[in-house]
């Protein structure tokens, strides 16, 4: 018995000292594998895997299949490297850091290891049993003989027929495959030339608009009709008022430079003072871009003939939209902030809708960036449905996206939603503020959260990382409690704008970086707490005097003196009671007869006539 028992002990003992050798042999074999496997960066995936075809292993570095699969791997890899074919393997590691986690969670990784195929950016299929060398290889060589015809620089032309070799080697499914994507490529391109003709011929010059150059004078009668379905640019205007005097000249110049392109005209409020208010004109001059059927767009910024001309050409010559492929979007994120992309796909979606964004995008191309994409492989990107339209709002270069609910309809009532998507979107989480948005920030209804940095130090990066993340709260919080565009959150380069911040904050630059809350509309500023305590980039610390503000229970700074306060309301009032007169004329005379009427009848107490004495007798 002791003899049995021994025996069974040696067994164990041999069997697990063969075990712990093999596990060292593969640890080994991984460990001189690893750092010779090309590997993809996940902020890469979309850019490296959009040109060519791509066998992609997703593993994770605590899973024992992957560490022995990975030698398997680098072999393949090499074979496939000598081959010298459009054809590339790569790995990406699943876990260890959240944008990892997320590339796999996006591509429906749900166990390691899990090989995928890749053409030009679209999945085309998943291996199951490719763990071996052989059986490995033996896929490999069966997809480049398929799909490289495709793929190939050699490649003259997309229709042209498979080689003998190549058709005695595929089955009569994965020659239909191959001639689906040529015709979806095929079709691709087209569609592309198609939305770019749309393009061309919205920015050439039309004969219809302003065809003499010449500034022309709107009245009430004539307004609707005359910009009708046309671009004007139009100044509301008092002929009393200096601002008015002074740029008359400079829109009658406009004029014949923008011939063929914008319309240029004037309204007199003094005489239209009904169409003046029925655009808001709150003041003179009041500068309006008008695109029919989109509301009019104000503008703010500098009055210089320069600058008004190049808004105004921005309207016209700069395309409204950019059609693009799916490999061109990832390029466009990474260099934008904020974008738009229309997906459209001409086999399910109606015209009407794509000339619905397009209106839209006409009128606020100088406020948005706006693409559209007929490449199915977009939808991925996206995250969108595999069929039907629809309208993305991207923003913080990829990391958000937004899409729109409403409906994609050449209808009025469609249009003013889309726009109203596009404005509510059209900032980034913190938005770099400067000479090109100054106006239209500074010059709005909303709270500015600005931090003023000092970017080529080394804590601009942390401080602006702090921000954001306040900012999504501020975001999140809005959505929660159902209050929308209270709030812009902005940074601003304090040494290239110290002379500003000095003079209207009094703020040097050895005091940054540092945080203000303007509320530019009432010329009022917070840099401190209701503890008297600076404002901080810290989420919490941001929210609560927010809500301070808004509930009216911080203390705030003027960005001018009392007398300049004073001079600013006598003005504004002056303005308003001005537009109030000239908007109401009838209305005062009205007024005014009925006085006179009940004076000379003496039925205004205080106002009665005297009374005469009888005549003597």
């Amino acid at each position: 018995m002791r003899v049995v028992v021994l025996l069974f002990c040696i067994f164990f003992a041999w069997a697990g000292l063969v075990t712990v050798n093999g596990n060292a042999d593969v640890e080994q074999a991984y460990r001189e594998a690893e750092p010779l496997v090309t590997f993809i960066n996940p902020s890469d995936f979309t850019t490296t895997i959009s040109k060519g075809a791509w066998l992609v292993f997703f593993g994770s570095k605590g899973c024992p299949h992957c560490r022995k699969f990975t030698p398997t791997w680098l072999e393949a890899q090499r074979n496939v490297e000598a081959m010298k074919k459009d054809f590339h393997l790569g790995k990406v590691e699943c876990t260890g850091r959240a944008v990892n986690e997320d590339l796999c969670t996006d591509q429906k990784i749900e166990f390691y290891p899990t090989v995928k195929l890749y053409l030009n950016g679209k999945l085309m299929d998943t291996p199951g049993d490719v763990q071996e060398i052989n059986k490995l290889m033996n896929y490999i060589e069966s997809k480049i003989a398929v799909l490289l015809p495709v793929s190939e620089p050699q490649q003259k032309s997309a229709d042209s027929e498979l080689s003998k070799e190549d058709k005695s080697a595929v089955t009569r499914e994965q020659e239909t495959l191959v001639r689906q994507e040529r015709a979806a490529a095929e079709t691709l391109d087209e569609t592309i030339k198609e939305l770019q003709a749309i393009v061309d011929a919205s920015t050439k010059p039309n004969k219809r608009i302003n065809p003499d150059g010449r500034f022309v004078q709107l009245t009430e009668k004539t307004f609707a009709i005359m910009t009708n379905n046309t671009p004007w640019f139009v100044m509301f205007h008092a002929p009393w008022c200096p601002h008015c005097q002074k740029l008359k000249p400079v829109f009658e110049d406009l004029a014949p430079a923008l011939k063929g392109l914008v319309n240029v005209g004037e309204v007199d409020c003094t005489i239209e003072g009904s169409l003046c208010k029925q655009f808001g004109v709150r003041g003179y001059p009041t500068l309006k871009f008008l695109q029919q059927p989109s509301p009019p767009i104000e503008y703010r910024a500098a009055r210089s003939f320069d600058v008004l001309r190049d808004y105004a050409l921005g309207f016209s010559s700069q395309p409204a939209f950019t059609p693009v492929k799916a490999s061109e979007i990832p390029a466009i994120w990474k260099q934008k902030e904020v974008s738009y992309f229309l997906l459209y796909d001409p086999r399910t979606m109606p015209k009407s809708a794509l000339n619905a964004v397009i209106t839209v995008a006409k009128a606020l191309r100088n406020e948005a960036s706006f693409y559209v994409t007929p490449d199915s492989a977009a939808r991925e990107l996206l995250k969108a449905p595999a069929s039907g339209p629809y309208l993305f709002a991207v923003k913080d270069h990829g990391e958000k996206l937004i899409r729109h609910t409403g409906d994609l309809d050449d209808t009025l009532a469609a249009k003013q939603y889309i726009r109203q998507f596009v404005l509510d979107n059209r900032y980034p989480r913190v938005l770099h503020l400067d000479s090109d948005n100054q106006e239209q920030v500074l010059g709005g209804d909303k709270l500015v959260v600005m931090a003023i940095i000092d970017p080529s130090s080394p804590r601009s990066g942390s401080v602006l990382k702090t921000l954001k993340d306040s900012s999504i709260a501020w975001s999140k919080k809005e959505k929660e409690e159902n209050i929308h565009n209270l709030v812009i959150v902005t940074w601003l380069d304090g040494v290239k704008w110290h002379n500003y911040i000095e003079r209207v904050y009094g703020i040097k630059q050895d005091q940054l970086p540092t945080l203000i809350i303007a509320d530019p509309k009432e010329d009022k500023y917070y840099d401190t707490d209701k503890g008297g305590r600076g404002i901080g980039f810290e989420k919490e610390s941001l929210l609560q005097n927010i809500n301070d503000i808004l509930e009216g229970t911080a203390s705030p700074k003027y960005t001018s003196g009392f007398l300049g306060r004073l001079g600013y309301n006598i003005s504004k009032g002056i303005d308003r009671s001005m537009i109030f007169l000239k908007s109401n004329m009838m209305l005062l005379l009205v007024l005014g007869g009925l006085f006179v009427a009940f004076y000379v009848s003496g039925g205004v107490p205080g106002f009665q006539r005297p009374r005469q004495g009888p005549k003597a007798e």
